[in-house]
């Protein structure tokens, strides 16, 4: 069994149960662990996560936020609420959620006392859309910052996200200027696109790099984006810990964005901030599941990305 690497997710994640057609649903873990039941990624260990509490996630979110999550969370099996158009609760959602930030707190523990190096949190709901006050976007707690906050609790000092889901996480943008984080976030996405946030305008010296990049993207400019832009700025900045918000919706067959990469493009760039992190932070690396909306593309892509990691 591979002792430098383990597995956060729980089967809690398959209880968030949306409509019928919409794109953040059961499936998507599903081809995950189907996955993970083949070699050699069943030779991966695995835990279930905690739930994250309120106390663990009033370090990123407010207390009205909170307090609006678990009054919206349906109270009985079959129900369903819309906190908007695209954002929806069951009855299973407030657990599935509450475990998905919790697999990254437990990451940033297990990292840190030793057990392992790499973090893979395979969890459902995703969470970079969710800002300091609000669920959006799929989103219902930041699972990623959620590390974030409590590697810096443990004295990590220079931590890094790299963000490169095809849309904008403007959740971590908006928690780092509500709360005083030793963060600094990059983010590559499609540019004009949901949910319209990441401008070049927004970017703040060691603390927010956005670098939105036009439809069409091939894994070519993407390269050349981190190789002149990205990683020097990485490298300068020197992380103690690495985390990798990896969406994979920026596949040229996911329906939900416009860029052309392939798998192997994801195990590039897995394996180039793998490699930073094992220059600057002793190879502590989390990686946190985020968006990919077609199965296919989805499964092919997350190997490709635990294959660097491996």
């Amino acid at each position: 069994m591979d002792k430098h690497i383990r597995i956060y997710s729980a089967k809690d994640g398959l209880n968030h149960i949306t409509p019928d057609g919409h794109p953040e649903c059961p499936a998507r873990l599903d081809a995950i662990y189907s996955l993970l039941g083949t070699a050699p990624y069943n030779t991966i260990e695995r835990t279930t996560p905690n739930l994250a509490d309120n106390t663990m996630l009033s370090k990123i979110h407010s207390k009205a936020h909170l307090f609006a999550i678990d009054e919206c969370a349906p109270q009985d099996e079959g129900d369903i609420e819309y906190i908007d158009g695209d954002t929806v609760m069951s009855y299973g959602t407030l657990r599935a959620a509450r475990i998905a930030a919790g697999a990254v707190y437990d990451a940033v523990n297990d990292i840190h006392a030793g057990h392992n190096k790499i973090g893979l949190c395979i969890n459902r709901p995703p969470g970079h859309h969710a800002t300091y006050n609000q669920a959006m976007g799929f989103c219902f707690f930041n699972n990623v910052m959620l590390g974030v906050a409590r590697a810096a609790e443990l004295g990590y000092k220079r931590i890094a996200v790299i963000d490169f889901d095809v849309h904008h996480g403007n959740g971590c943008t908006d928690i780092l200027q509500h709360v005083d984080l030793p963060c600094f976030y990059f983010s590559t996405h499609q540019s004009a696109y949901y949910p319209g946030t990441g401008h070049v305008s927004e970017n703040i010296d060691d603390k927010i790099f956005n670098l939105p990049l036009p439809a069409g993207t091939s894994r070519e400019d993407l390269c050349n984006a981190y190789t002149d832009e990205i990683f020097p700025r990485l490298n300068a900045y020197a992380p103690d810990f690495v985390f990798i918000s990896a969406g994979f919706d920026a596949h040229k067959d996911d329906p939900y964005g416009d860029f052309n990469l392939i798998e192997d493009d994801y195990n590039w760039l897995t394996t180039e901030i793998k490699k930073i992190a094992q220059t600057h932070a002793d190879g502590r690396l989390i990686s946190v599941l985020e968006g990919g909306y077609n199965l296919n593309a989805l499964k092919a892509s997350y190997a490709a990305h635990i294959d660097a990691l491996l």
